[in-house]
């Protein structure tokens, strides 16, 4: 089973890593400030804080979106956050598209369905035979597109 098209995406985006460390570090700061000075004694508060922030940012840092297309079928890996396989014999309808800004990560859409995003407002859109519909991020449109053109005619409307 031969891979045609393999893309890794990462959350690399520069401005993305002040705005998590001040939402996680920043709350979680003031929490473990206002604990060490009512009570000394108990660190719990301060150490769980200071996991969860360190996991959330740790999250980001390591999550990435992988994608594969071959012959047989697409492969959608997220990380911790979902993988799905896509045989060409669901696919109703695929094609290329620019999107406005749907958001980061696993989410839904009533426009788009599943959305798996990374960065960027480009995308493969799915329209599956059962009525779902999925939208892959991607930052190598063009790829993309010569490979769509080039699937086995019985595989793609």
């Amino acid at each position: 089973m031969e891979v045609e098209f393999e893309e890794t995406q990462k959350f690399t985006q520069w401005w993305l890593w002040p705005i998590l460390i001040i939402a996680r570090l920043l709350p979680f700061a003031f929490i473990d400030w206002e604990q060490l000075l009512k009570n000394p004694t108990n660190y719990t508060g301060l150490f769980i804080g200071g996991f969860i922030s360190l996991g959330v940012i740790a999250f980001f840092r390591y999550v990435e979106l992988k994608t594969k297309i071959n012959r047989d079928r697409i492969i959608i890996n997220f990380s911790i956050l979902g993988n799905r396989k896509i045989e060409w014999s669901q696919v109703k309808n695929i094609k290329l598209i620019e999107y406005g800004f749907v958001g980061y990560g696993l989410r839904f859409s009533p426009k788009y369905g599943t959305v798996y995003n990374v960065k960027g407002n480009q995308g493969l859109a799915i329209d599956l035979k059962g009525g779902d519909k999925i939208l892959i991020g991607t930052k190598r449109p063009p790829e993309i597109e010569k490979l769509i053109e080039k699937m086995p005619a019985g595989n793609i409307p």
